[in-house]
């Protein structure tokens, strides 16, 4: 799986081409549902709908370990993160 960087531009209409080998790593077809966003340092994130699932799931499963503003920051996380999946 190629994980490397690969350099991209936005064109007119504010269309991005995924490069293929980015598509691949990441099982990306025609037709396939991505959801962007951005954090707080401004960077772009483009995930699919099953990694956000995944990331909530393995959130949740170690979210009975912590405990106090840990638990509380974990919950704000999960409740984003669905929130783009809705």
């Amino acid at each position: 799986m190629n994980r490397e960087p690969v350099a991209t531009v936005i064109g007119k209409k504010g269309r991005v081409v995924i490069p293929v080998s980015i598509r691949e790593a990441a099982g990306l077809t025609e037709g396939s549902e991505v959801v962007a966003s951005v954090d707080d340092s401004g960077r772009v994130i483009i995930d699919t709908p099953a990694s956000i699932k995944a990331r909530i799931r393995q959130r949740a499963a170690h979210g009975s370990k912590m405990a106090g503003s840990a638990v509380d920051q974990l919950l704000a996380e999960r409740e984003a993160d669905q929130s783009l999946l809705d």
